[in-house]
């Protein structure tokens, strides 16, 4: 159902030199992004647009962060290129995070590492503590194993992330703010016809990117099966949140629903498609952690 998309899912344990100290996932991103760009374009580039680079097609930052995939070959129905990775809190410890890479941009995995232990002397940003990477290990469909050296640790299939027995009522719980428009609207509460729509989108925009083609869908059927699952009751409530980019300054909501929903009646095509992107967020800014959800059969 899920093929071809393959991930790479590693979690990070950071040792900050300040007692209490708690890490927020939404800095992960900036401060990878303005260390990989100082390594890698000359100091009177760093601020300026990756699309007009002449170094562009050859820049693995910009063709990472910055640009649709040359590979990429099917075209999908999202305009923007979602991002080939996932920042999210560590469940287990305030002081880590897990970090999801899909399908060609887990070659990076020895790159990142460089960066946030080049990283860690200074801090994440400008006041925050120094810190060492104490553990990274890497998180499997079968369990969790420590990652001996700089190679990249393997690709799972998406697939082998989903429950066999999974049934057709199910709590998701959205730990971080998830924004989700629909006909230009966003929308305040976890409806399943337009959050399925979705997490249907974004699946099929990062197989087609990052995993070389899109999975063998019928985008109507699964739209139309979205719309008849029952959200049998919502406890969410409107998280308003923004955040200004240091580098550019430029600012953009990080808005969305937190909280649990109850879904019922939902068809069997649609389970693994929920069940696979809780691994990868939903909605808007899941390259920062939002759209960050778990997933519960109903007791």
């Amino acid at each position: 159902m899920l093929n071809p998309l393959r991930i790479q899912v590693t979690r990070w344990r950071l040792a900050f030199q300040r007692p209490g100290w708690r890490l927020d996932p939404v800095v992960l991103r900036g401060a990878l992004l303005l260390q990989y760009r100082r390594m890698v374009c000359p100091r009177e580039r760093w601020n300026d647009p990756c699309p007009e680079c002449p170094h562009l097609a050859e820049c693995s930052y910009g063709q990472v962060f910055a640009a649709r995939p040359s590979g990429m070959t099917v075209l999908t129905r999202n305009t923007a290129v979602p991002r080939p990775y996932v920042f999210r809190a560590d469940p287990q410890t305030p002081d880590g995070f897990v970090l999801v890479l899909v399908g060609n941009a887990a070659a990076l995995f020895p790159r990142i590492r460089r960066i946030f232990e080049k990283l860690g002397p200074r801090g994440l940003r400008r006041g925050d503590p120094p810190f060492t990477v104490d553990r990274i290990s890497q998180l499997t469909p079968g369990g969790e194993m420590a990652i001996p050296d700089h190679t990249p640790p393997p690709l799972h299939p998406l697939q082998d992330w989903v429950p066999e027995d999974l049934p057709g009522a199910l709590t998701l719980r959205f730990l971080t703010p998830t924004g989700i428009v629909a006909r230009g609207r966003p929308v305040e509460r976890p409806e399943p016809g337009p959050v399925i729509r979705r997490m249907r989108d974004r699946l099929s925009s990062l197989a087609a990117a990052w995993c070389g083609s899109c999975p063998d869908w019928d985008f109507r059927t699964i739209g139309d099966l979205a719309d008849a699952v029952t959200l049998e009751r919502s406890r969410t409530r409107w998280i308003r949140r923004r955040r200004t980019s240091g580098r550019t300054g430029a600012s953009y909501s990080l808005s969305g629903f937190i909280g649990e929903a109850d879904w019922r009646e939902i068809p069997n095509p649609l389970r693994p498609i929920i069940a696979g992107c809780s691994l990868l967020g939903v909605g808007k800014r899941c390259a920062f952690g939002n759209g960050n959800y778990t997933i519960a059969p109903q007791g």
